[in-house]
């Protein structure tokens, strides 16, 4: 099963944390908001996502890795 996430927004909304943070990495009790979806995505039996990200993917990619700790397969766009 796959899944497709949207992590490909700006943020202006949450400004001034827009100049320090991508909103998908924003930290949230301490790890990546986009990290609690992997962890609900993973633990409900998805095996692959796909994230959409445009602004800051070099980041995401960095923070996220392949996905191997959560068991799942990343791609990206």
């Amino acid at each position: 099963m796959q899944a497709i996430i949207f992590a490909n927004r700006i943020g202006d909304e949450l400004a001034p944390l827009d100049q320090h943070y991508c909103p998908a990495l924003l930290p949230v009790g301490n790890k990546p908001v986009i990290e609690y979806t992997l962890e609900d995505i993973a633990t409900s039996g998805i095996s692959e996502v796909k994230l959409i990200i445009s602004s800051q993917a070099q980041e995401v990619e960095q923070q996220l890795g392949d996905g191997e700790r959560w068991g799942l397969k990343l791609n990206t766009s």
